[in-house]
């Protein structure tokens, strides 16, 4: 980190990003500090500073770095591997130890949950500790987590104005069409003042693929027989977001599965071979249970 970075950094003392120490002797609160931030939303761990802002530093070598990132590895679960590293400021050596908010919550601190609270970090109660645990394995921490690179011109406004009109009809969901993109995301948990979630990009991006090549894509295909499954009929991959992809799969099950056709009185009526629904709510659970994170095509 550069020296100005450095300075405007620390010049607002600690926060719920940033917290101090006074050297290295508090590693073990440095631990839980830096837990915490997993737990939350990331920030800087920083000794040779004291809680009142005062740079005293103190010795740095290539050992005390590695010894740092070491212990830190070894006493949190899961185990994590922060960016340790040497900052002169003013003359004097401080350790900056960067730490990114985790897609694995919840982290332990030499088997401890924590979170960090304004200025404080806080034991995490069994309740949100079951559901940031659950919330891992469904991938949900990284759903929720921001999109540094995504803007709102990465966001297709038709998409997302299609997801509410369909939304009010089927789930009764109040919300203005016409407010602004920003509007609407934030009020849906899909945004807020940090920026744009991956959640968002995935639902409605106008390409997810420039975010999530081969994490986000759906291939659909129908094979000529049961007992043979090297040839391929009607081969697709869909690369929109999910939605789209969504409705893309749904469709081409629609157009390949056999139905039949029933002359009534007037009209004729159509029938699929296996209803429908089972169908809509496989594709569904296929992309929801999805973890993002991994480079897996849904087949």
């Amino acid at each position: 980190m550069l020296n100005h970075e450095f300075k405007n950094l620390i010049s607002g003392g600690e926060s719920e990003t940033i917290e101090f120490k006074k050297s290295t002797s508090m590693l073990k609160e440095g631990i839980e500090t830096t837990v915490a931030f997993l737990n939350k939303h990331g920030g800087y761990l920083i000794f040779g500073i004291t809680d009142d802002c005062n740079v005293v530093g103190q010795d740095v070598s290539d050992d005390t770095l590695k010894n740092i990132a070491n212990v830190i590895k070894l006493n949190t679960d899961p185990k994590i591997y922060p960016t340790v590293e040497c900052v002169t400021y003013k003359g004097k050596s401080c350790v900056l130890a960067t730490v990114e908010e985790s897609p694995l919550k919840p982290h332990l601190a030499c088997g401890r949950p924590y979170i960090r609270v304004g200025t404080a970090n806080q034991r995490i109660y069994r309740e949100q500790y079951e559901l940031l645990l659950q919330q891992r394995f469904n991938g949900y921490g990284f759903d929720y987590q921001i999109n540094k690179n995504a803007t709102l011109n990465d966001i297709s406004r038709e998409a997302l104005s299609q997801f509410i009109e369909t939304a009010y009809s089927v789930r009764e969901l109040n919300e203005n069409l016409y407010l602004p993109t920003e509007t609407i995301l934030k009020k849906l948990d899909l945004m807020d003042e940090s920026g744009i979630k991956h959640a968002a990009v995935l639902l409605f991006g106008k390409n997810p693929e420039r975010f999530y090549s081969n994490h986000f894509e759906l291939k659909c295909g129908k094979f000529t027989s049961d007992d043979n499954y090297d040839v391929i009929e009607d081969d697709k991959e869909y690369k929109d977001n999910i939605i789209s992809n969504f409705n893309s799969a749904l469709g081409f099950l629609m157009d390949n599965l056999p139905k039949r056709s029933e002359k009534q009185s007037v009209y004729r009526n159509e029938s699929y071979e296996y209803p429908i629904s089972v169908f809509r709510e496989s594709i569904v659970n296929m992309i929801v249970h999805r973890d993002y994170r991994q480079n897996i095509k849904i087949r």
